[in-house]
């Protein structure tokens, strides 16, 4: 049995009212990045721009999960250089570690 997580997945144009939350297999964690079991998160202008249509440009690989932003708990730091353990919590990053 796989396993799964929630997030938002984009295919094409959606509007807000569209958004909803689909299961997904949960990614394996490459060398050099983190996973972080997420709290909350949200969706800004730039993935307002994308969902209504940047998405439909050829550069953008389909599906997409957008979401730059994100707090939660580092959930496998496969990069043991990674300063944050299991038990530290976790951010996209953007403003520091």
């Amino acid at each position: 049995m796989a396993h799964l997580m929630k997030a938002v997945v984009l295919r094409g144009i959606t509007g807000a009212r569209d958004i909803a939350l689909t299961e997904i297999p949960i990614p394996e964690v490459r060398p050099g990045w983190i996973r972080i079991r997420v709290k909350g998160f949200g969706l800004n202008h730039s993935e307002k721009l994308l969902r209504l249509s940047e998405i439909t440009a050829d550069y953008i690989s389909k599906p997409i999960v957008p979401g730059i932003e994100c707090v939660g708990i580092v959930d496998d730091p496969a990069d043991s250089a990674f300063p944050f353990r299991a038990e530290g919590h976790g951010h996209d990053g953007r403003h520091g570690p």
